[in-house]
C-alpha cells in the first residue's frame, strides 16, 4: 500500500510540479557527469578532455531525459495539455473561423437541448407515485371514440369482478367558490373515492386523508387542500387542520394538506369525498376511474376482462349504452399520450438540425484542414505519428464543441420558459418543465457527439501521409485531394437534403395552419366577451334564481357606456353544447340522426354574429306560450330535412325538457357554428329558445367596444354588488378564445419553420463555403482560362454549374426522404394532403433559388481574378 501511495505521489508531483522535477533531473544529471569528470581527471585527463569523455560515456542527455519522463507515465497528460494550449492559440489567431464554428454548434446544441428538456419534462420523467407503471385509467367509449369516463355501475362491476385489479377508485373534476379568506375565488378540485389516494400511494403532508366512512350521505363534510392552496390562500398556516372553510357556501372541515408533488386531477386545488346517489334511484353518472394492477397482471389482460364484463352487462342497459368498448391505459399515457407525437416530431426536427450544424462545421474544418496541409506535412516529416496529429485535431474540435456546448446549455434556460408560457394548457405537467441534471447530461452527450461528428473526418484526412507532395507544393496552392473534395461535396448534398426535408414539413404544417385559420367559425367573434359566474346550488337552488342573478347582471352591463348588446344564454361558441340525442327524421325513421342542442335567448344570434341563411333568428317573439321555436345549422337542416323543406316544419318528436307539448318548429337556418374547435367537423345542431325551455343560463355574452381590462374590472364590481360572496369565475374574449384554439397548430408551425429557416441558412452557408473554397483552389486554372480569352459569363457558368449540380443532388435526395417522412405528419395536417403538390413543388424551388444566390457570390468573385496576379502567385 505504501508503495502504491509513493507511486501515486511521484506521478502527481511529476504532473503538477513539472518544472521542479525537471530541475531535479537536471541537477542529478549534472552531478553524475561532474562525478565522472572528477574520476577522469584523477586518471590524468585534462578538465576539458575529462568532461568530453564523461559526456561520451553517458550518451545523449536529452534522450535520457525523455526516457526518464516516460517512466513517470504522465507524458500523455502533458501532451494533451500542450495540445489544449495549442488549440486555444489557434482559436485566438482564427477568430472568424472559431466564432462561426462555436455559433453554429451553440445554435444546434442549444435548440436540441431545449426540445429534449421539454421531452424529458413531459414524456420521460417518471410520475411521482410508487410503482406508477401499475396504475391504469379506466373508461369506455362508443364505437372506439375518444373517452375518459365510464358509467358508475360499469366501474363498480370492474371493481368487484376484474381479477387483474387490486383496487379501483372513481373520481370526478369539480369546482367551487372559496369564501372567507379574502376575495371570493373560484377554484378547481376533485371529488374522489377514499381508495383514490391509496391506489396512487399518496399520503398527506399535513393531517390525514378521508376514509370510506366519510363518503356516506350524512357524514361530516371534510376537505383536503393542495399544497399550493394552503400556501397561497392560507399562508402555510400550520394550524389549518380542523379549521372550517366555506366552499360553495357549505362549511367543510380541513383534515389534511397534500404534498406539492401531488397533482391529480391536474390543477386540482382541493379534494372532497365522492358521494354517489343510492343505486336504488337508478340514476347513473359517468366518472373517471383509476385502478392498480395486481402483481403479474398486464394492461392487456385487464382490458380483456373489462370488455367481457361489459358484454355481460349489455342486457341490463338501455340501447344507447350497449356495445361500449372498454379502455385501460397506463396513467402516464393518459396524462401525456397526446403530447408524444408532437414532441417526437419536434425532437426529430431539431436532431436533424443538429446534424446539419455538424455537417456544416465539418465542412468548415475540412476546408481549414486543407489550408493546413503544409503544417501537417512538416510535422509528419519531423517524425510526428499520424495518431499524434489525429489527437491534436480532435482536441481542437473538442475545444470548439465544448465552448459551443457551454453556450448552448444556456439556451434552454430561456427557451423552456417561453415554451411553458406558450403551451401552459397543452400538456399536463408542462409547468414543471425545467433544466435539470438529465438535461445537462444530454447537452454534454450532444457536445461530445458533435465534436466527434465534425472533428473525426478532418482529423483523419488532415493526418494522412503525403508529406513530400505537400512540401513540394507552393504555399499558394490550396487544392485538395479528390477524395476530400468528394467528402466535402457529400456533406453539402446531405445538408441540402436535410434542409429540404425540414422545409417540406414546415410547408405542410404552415399550409395546414393557414387552412384552419381560413375556416369560417360561423360567428363574428370581434368585440364579443363571455362572462361566467359559478353560482352555488346551496344558495341558487333553482333555475329562476340563477336566471334572476344573470338578468340583474345583464341589466347593469347594458348601462355601461360602450356596450351594444347583451345575451343571457346557456351556450357559447366553442363552448360545446348542452346535450345531444338521436332525433328521427320522421315517425318511421329507422336510422335517427345524432343532434346537438343548445339553449339561447332572443339576442344570442345578434350578439355572437350568427350568419342567417334563411328565415329568422330566435327573438323576443319566442316566449312561453308561443309555438316552440328552433334554429337549425345548415348541416342539421340537410340531415333532418333532406328535401330542403326545413323552414316552417317541425321535428318528428318532442325535445325533452320543453314547457310545451308541441313539437318545435324551424324558424331559421344558420351557418354551422364551431362547437369545440374549428378543425372538428361540427355535429348537426339545433338552437332552442332558453326562455321557452326554462333552462339554467351559464354565460353572459356581451358585444361591446370596451377595453378588455376595463370591462373585466367593471364586471367584477357588478358581480360583487349583486352578491358579495360571488367572484367573476371566467371572463374571456371570443376573439382570444378562437385564436387560442389555433395555438397548438400555430406553435408547431412556428417551431418547425424556425428549424427549417435555420437549416436553410446553414445549408446555404455550407454551399457558399464549398464554392468559395473551390474558387480559391482553382485560382490558377481560372486565371489561365481568362488569359486565354474566357468571358466572365463562362467563368460564372462554370462555378454555378458545380454548385447547381450539388443542389440538385441534394434536392433529389431530400425529396426521396420527404415523400415517405411526410406520412408521419398526417395527424398534424388539416385540409392538406400529406403529399401536397404545391408544397412539394414550391419547397425545392425556394431551396434552389437560395442555393443559386449562395453560389453566385463566389462565382462573381471568380470573375474578378486577375490572370497576371494568379500566374505570378503560382
Amino acid at each position: 500500500m505504501t508503495r502504491l501511495l509513493n507511486i501515486l505521489w511521484f506521478r502527481l508531483r511529476a504532473l503538477f510540479m513539472r518544472s521542479h522535477t525537471d530541475n531535479e533531473l537536471d541537477e542529478e544529471l549534472r552531478d553524475h557527469i561532474a562525478r565522472e569528470t572528477s574520476v577522469n581527471m584523477a586518471r590524468g585527463m585534462s578538465p576539458e578532455e575529462a568532461r568530453r569523455v564523461a559526456h561520451a560515456q553517458f550518451g545523449g542527455v536529452e534522450r535520457f531525459k525523455e526516457e526518464c519522463r516516460d517512466e513517470r507515465h504522465v507524458r500523455w497528460l502533458q501532451d494533451i495539455g500542450q495540445d489544449v494550449r495549442h488549440g486555444f492559440r489557434l482559436m485566438r489567431s482564427n477568430k472568424l473561423f472559431s466564432g462561426a464554428v462555436i455559433g453554429t454548434l451553440a445554435l444546434g446544441i442549444g435548440a436540441t437541448s431545449t426540445i429534449f428538456a421539454i421531452v424529458n419534462g413531459v414524456l420521460l420523467r417518471p410520475l411521482p407515485y410508487p410503482n406508477a407503471d401499475r396504475i391504469v385509467t379506466l373508461s369506455e367509449s362508443q364505437k372506439g371514440g375518444q373517452s375518459d369516463r365510464a358509467g358508475q355501475f360499469d366501474i363498480k362491476a370492474w371493481q368487484e369482478r376484474v381479477p387483474s385489479f387490486a383496487a379501483v377508485a372513481m373520481y370526478g373534476r369539480t369546482s367551487g367558490v372559496l369564501t372567507g379568506v379574502g376575495e371570493p375565488v373560484s377554484i378547481e378540485g376533485g371529488q374522489t373515492a377514499a381508495t383514490f389516494f391509496s391506489i396512487l400511494g399518496a399520503h398527506a403532508a399535513l393531517g390525514r386523508l378521508y376514509d370510506a366512512s366519510e363518503e356516506q350521505t350524512g357524514a361530516a363534510r371534510v376537505i383536503v387542500l393542495s399544497n399550493a392552496l394552503w400556501k397561497g390562500s392560507f399562508g402555510s398556516d400550520s394550524a389549518i387542520i380542523n379549521r372550517v372553510v366555506m366552499l360553495e357556501g357549505i362549511p367543510r372541515t380541513v383534515i389534511g394538506v397534500m404534498p406539492s408533488s401531488f397533482d391529480l386531477p391536474t390543477r386540482a386545488l382541493y379534494w372532497a369525498p365522492l358521494r354517489l346517489p343510492p343505486p336504488s334511484t337508478g340514476v347513473e353518472y359517468s366518472f373517471e376511474a383509476i385502478a392498480r394492477l395486481r402483481d403479474g397482471a398486464s394492461v392487456e389482460a385487464a382490458r380483456h376482462e373489462m370488455q367481457t364484463i361489459l358484454r355481460q352487462r349489455d342486457a341490463d342497459k338501455i340501447a344507447v349504452r350497449r356495445g361500449n368498448i372498454a379502455i385501460a391505459t397506463t396513467l402516464h399515457d393518459q396524462l401525456y399520450g397526446s403530447a408524444r407525437k408532437p414532441l417526437t416530431l419536434l425532437l426529430g426536427a431539431v436532431v436533424m438540425l443538429l446534424l446539419i450544424a455538424c455537417a456544416n462545421v465539418a465542412n468548415l474544418t475540412l476546408a481549414r484542414a486543407t489550408s493546413r496541409r503544409r503544417e501537417f506535412a512538416v510535422r509528419l516529416a519531423l517524425g510526428a505519428g499520424r495518431w499524434r496529429l489525429v489527437r491534436q485535431l480532435l482536441i481542437e474540435s473538442a475545444l470548439l464543441a465544448s465552448i459551443g456546448g457551454a453556450i448552448g446549455a444556456l439556451v434552454p434556460l430561456t427557451l423552456v420558459g417561453a415554451f411553458v408560457r406558450l403551451s401552459s394548457d397543452r400538456f399536463a405537467g408542462v409547468q414543471d418543465i425545467h433544466v435539470d441534471a438529465t438535461v445537462l447530461g444530454f447537452t454534454a452527450a450532444a457536445t461530445i457527439l458533435a465534436a466527434l461528428l465534425f472533428g473525426l473526418a478532418p482529423a483523419m484526412t488532415g493526418s494522412r501521409s503525403g508529406a513530400t507532395s505537400a512540401l513540394a507544393a507552393g504555399s499558394s496552392r490550396t487544392g485538395s485531394s479528390k477524395s476530400l473534395r468528394i467528402l466535402r461535396s457529400s456533406l453539402v448534398v446531405a445538408e441540402v437534403a436535410a434542409a429540404l426535408t425540414l422545409i417540406t414539413g414546415a410547408g405542410l404544417l404552415t399550409r395546414s395552419f393557414a387552412r384552419a385559420m381560413a375556416v369560417n367559425p360561423g360567428y363574428r367573434p370581434q368585440n364579443v366577451y363571455s362572462a361566467y359566474v359559478q353560482l352555488p346550488r346551496a344558495r341558487y337552488a333553482k333555475a329562476p334564481d340563477v336566471l334572476q342573478f344573470y338578468n340583474q347582471m345583464a341589466d347593469r352591463v347594458r348601462a355601461l357606456p360602450g356596450v351594444d348588446m347583451v345575451s343571457v344564454s346557456a351556450a357559447t361558441p366553442l363552448g360545446g353544447f348542452a346535450f345531444s340525442r338521436h332525433v328521427k327524421r320522421n315517425a318511421d325513421d329507422e336510422s335517427p340522426v345524432e343532434i346537438a342542442f343548445a339553449e339561447v335567448d332572443s339576442t344570442y344570434a345578434k350578439v355572437v354574429g350568427l350568419h342567417l341563411i334563411k328565415g329568422r333568428f330566435i327573438d323576443e317573439r319566442d316566449v312561453v306560450g308561443a309555438a316552440p321555436a328552433m334554429m337549425l345549422t345548415a348541416t342539421a337542416a340537410a340531415a333532418l330535412f333532406p328535401r330542403g323543406d326545413a323552414l316552417g316544419n317541425r321535428l318528428a318528436e318532442k325535445v325533452d325538457g320543453g314547457q310545451s307539448n308541441e313539437f318545435p318548429v324551424v324558424v331559421g337556418i344558420v351557418d354551422d357554428v364551431a362547437q369545440k374547435s374549428v378543425e372538428e367537423k361540427p355535429v348537426p345542431q339545433i338552437f332552442l329558445s332558453s326562455v321557452q325551455r326554462g333552462e339554467w343560463p351559464n354565460a353572459l355574452l356581451v358585444r361591446a367596444s370596451l377595453d378588455k381590462v376595463t370591462f373585466q374590472r367593471a364586471l367584477k364590481g357588478i358581480v360583487a354588488s349583486i352578491d358579495p360572496l360571488q367572484p367573476l369565475t371566467r371572463f374571456v374574449s371570443l376573439q382570444e378564445e378562437l385564436s387560442k384554439s389555433f395555438a397548438p397548430r400555430r406553435f408547431n408551425s412556428l417551431l418547425i419553420n424556425s428549424f427549417a429557416t435555420i437549416a436553410l441558412i446553414l445549408a446555404m452557408i455550407g454551399l457558399y463555403g464549398l464554392m468559395a473554397n473551390a474558387v480559391a483552389s482553382r485560382t490558377r486554372e481560372i486565371g489561365i482560362r481568362m488569359a486565354l480569352g474566357a468571358q466572365q459569363i463562362n467563368v460564372v457558368r462554370l462555378v454555378l454549374r458545380h454548385g447547381f449540380l450539388l443542389t440538385m443532388l441534394g434536392i433529389v435526395m431530400g425529396l426521396s426522404l420527404s415523400y415517405p417522412l411526410s406520412r408521419t405528419l398526417s395527424s398534424f395536417l388539416f385540409g392538406v394532403d400529406v403529399h401536397d403538390v404545391a408544397t412539394f413543388v414550391s419547397a425545392p424551388i425556394v431551396l434552389a433559388c437560395v442555393a443559386l444566390i449562395a453560389c453566385y457570390v463566389p462565382a462573381r468573385q471568380a470573375t474578378r481574378i486577375s490572370p497576371m496576379v494568379a500566374l505570378r502567385n503560382d
